[in-house]
């Protein structure tokens, strides 16, 4: 399966940037990247950096499914790198992915392995699994691929953002 054209989801996050990074290290790979923003439009000024090294932005609406399947068509793979605040948005955007005729979904859970029993204890990351299992579910009936990445936490950026409550100063 080729999958030479990636949308990213949350391209200017705080874990976007990452991923657009190196899907753009390796375009004799990845010869398309499109950055889909939820948020704002995009002629949006923050997207000028991505727009001058060939990433192409596409704005769609969270709440409309139809600009969503618009903004993934053409795409083979979409990778969600979205925070908290969408996780549980995430099956819409799966739904949408399957319309488009995406053949890989990443979702956001670049975290631990929520299915640890320590992990499972939190409730943040239920919207996570909700939406692997959904995965799952789609891929067993063929509408989808799925692939999952764990990187641990992400100590730096909790470090930085306050996450882990640490004050450096």
């Amino acid at each position: 399966m080729t999958l030479s054209h990636v949308g990213v989801i949350g391209a200017t996050g705080n874990a976007g940037p990452f991923v657009i990074n190196s899907l753009l290290a390796r375009k004799d790979i990845f010869t398309k990247v499109t950055a889909v923003t939820l948020s704002t439009n995009a002629e949006d000024p923050k997207f000028n950096d991505l727009k001058s090294r060939g990433v192409r932005v596409v704005a769609a609406k969270i709440d409309d499914h139809a600009s969503i399947v618009s903004a993934f068509k053409g795409l083979d793979a979409v990778v969600a790198v979205v925070g908290g605040a969408l996780f549980d948005k995430q099956i819409q955007l799966v739904d949408a992915a399957i319309e488009a005729g995406v053949k890989r979904f990443l979702p956001a859970e670049f975290g631990g392995d929520d299915t640890t029993p320590e992990l499972q204890k939190i409730s943040l990351l239920d919207a996570k699994r909700k939406v692997r299992n959904y995965l799952i579910e789609a891929a067993k009936q063929g509408k989808i691929t799925y692939s999952s990445v764990w990187t641990g936490p992400f100590f730096d950026w909790g470090l930085r953002v306050g996450f882990l409550e640490f004050d450096l100063k």
